[in-house]
């Protein structure tokens, strides 16, 4: 079964993924291996097993004979030794020059592959020296993968979302997974990576009101903020719960009108969502009583743009003015503009 994915491989497109988010490998079952069973639990540490350890003695300068890896495999023979200089020329380049794909003479192992798990994990099935030398290296950033197998849930779960795309023409915010990020969308992570580089509460607690699909808490959360990400309409919550499960940047999704219920936090975060409430008066009203009661420290607020069919009721600085006042906080300051879209920072 294995075999008939390892020659279509060579025709897949690469995508670029951070090595360190490939610290888990797998080994198939060739033979009875079920893309919709349970094989993404199964993976092993990679920086916990004797190759990473080994490569790391020999990158502080032990030699490879004084290594776990050589004291396993050296019975194999000369050919296998030989390996050994292969891995120093490898090792010694990665490390000088970063990592650059190059050609092998076997195309279906040209480059690493990996697999997608469920939620999104991805586990390295080849190529894994080259792994562990870009990991011990800090000049790589990302490196070429070809994604080898997915998951039956991930498979549906992208297949949706590029669906969705395809009837909507881009997705509305940028998904985060190396996966998906090439699908067309509106809204980049940018303004996620603004609110964490000038939010005066690192690490701290997070509320997303209007989420969509969360993919702003996911970014947060990935920074070590802890977020709550509210989304009114089921449909968008689904893919927020998905989202929500992504690694390394778990939150906490809710369902419900986020207007019924006050919040605390140290971050409120309002992307393109307080315009909203601008044309319905009742609407307006509990917007307008929710900023009252709810207790922030600091507002990340993305407004409306001048021109558009809210500005005729409220203009943006005027729905600015609102919410500094409701807040009770004191100041404004512009930390980025989107498709003529400001991002204030309100403190």
């Amino acid at each position: 079964m294995i075999t008939q994915y390892l020659r279509k491989l060579k025709d897949y497109e690469p995508i670029l993924v951070d090595p360190h988010d490939l610290t888990n490998q797998h080994s198939l079952d060739k033979q009875t291996f079920d893309l919709s069973g349970d094989w993404d639990t199964l993976g092993q540490s990679i920086t916990n097993g004797y190759i990473y350890k080994s490569f790391k003695k020999r990158f502080e300068g032990s030699e490879w004979k004084d290594t776990k890896l050589y004291k396993r495999k050296h019975k194999k023979g000369q050919r296998w030794l030989r390996k050994l200089k292969v891995w120093d020329l490898m090792l010694d380049d990665i490390i000088t020059n970063g990592y650059v794909q190059r050609q092998n003479r076997d195309k279906i192992d040209e480059y690493i592959s990996i697999l997608i798990g469920r939620n999104g994990h991805m586990f390295i099935y080849n190529g894994i020296h080259r792994l562990i030398c870009c990991l011990l290296s800090n000049k790589v950033s990302n490196v070429p993968v070809k994604v080898l197998l997915r998951h039956t849930e991930w498979d549906e779960f992208r297949n949706s979302c590029i669906n969705y795309q395809k009837r909507k023409g881009k997705l509305y915010c940028q998904l985060p997974p190396p996966d998906l990020k090439n699908i067309p969308y509106y809204w980049t992570n940018e303004r996620a990576n603004l609110i964490s580089e000038n939010s005066l509460f690192p690490f701290g607690r997070v509320v997303e009101l209007g989420a969509h699909w969360g993919t702003t808490s996911s970014i947060l959360a990935k920074d070590k903020f802890t977020c709550t990400a509210i989304e009114s309409s089921k449909s968008h919550f689904n893919k927020l719960l998905k989202i929500s499960k992504f690694p390394n940047s778990t939150f906490w999704p809710i369902n419900s009108d986020f207007t019924r219920t006050p919040q605390s936090a140290d971050t409120a975060v309002l992307l393109n969502i307080a315009h909203h409430f601008i044309l319905d008066r009742e609407k307006q009203k509990s917007f307008f009583h929710f900023l009252s009661v709810s207790k922030f420290n600091e507002v990340f607020y993305q407004s409306h743009q001048v021109g558009d069919k809210w500005s005729s009721t409220m203009s943006p600085g005027e729905m600015l003015s609102s919410i500094l006042k409701l807040t009770g906080l004191k100041s404004t300051y512009q930390i980025g503009e989107f498709n003529k879209r400001v991002l204030w920072h309100l403190v």
